[in-house]
């Protein structure tokens, strides 16, 4: 910072950007997982035999998929979130450097001009 020139960010990295379709595959294999260890589903269809034209047995199994999967977005919009602004933090930060380089190179300017005002007068 001594030569003038503004700081630079550093550069972190950041986890890979995982398709869709990772994330669908691993909430499949984690809800068909938990469903067969707990035979959770044979349970609630013991409970709810009398209602199986609703369905009912096949609802936590698909109630835990949903939550996992929102589970998966709002961790990835919080990694999202957290590029941002580590992003506008850089800028702010080069911005900052930048403006003090600036300010600088006014003061070093009107000084030459009253130099040179004086050199003439």
């Amino acid at each position: 910072m001594s030569d003038g020139s503004p700081p630079q960010p550093k550069n972190v990295p950041f986890p890979r950007e995982w398709p869709w379709h990772e994330g669908v595959l691993v909430f499949g294999l984690a809800s068909v997982a938990i469903s067969a260890h707990f035979e959770f589903s044979e349970q609630v269809y013991a409970l709810t035999r009398r209602w199986e034209f609703l369905q009912l047995d096949e609802v936590p199994t698909g109630l835990a998929v949903l939550a996992l999967g929102l589970i998966w977005l709002c961790w990835r919009r919080i990694q999202y979130a957290q590029r941002e602004l580590y992003a506008r933090r850089a800028a702010e930060a080069s911005l900052e450097a930048v403006l003090v380089a600036n300010r600088k190179l006014t003061q070093e300017y009107v000084r030459l001009q009253e130099a040179e005002r004086k050199h003439l007068a």
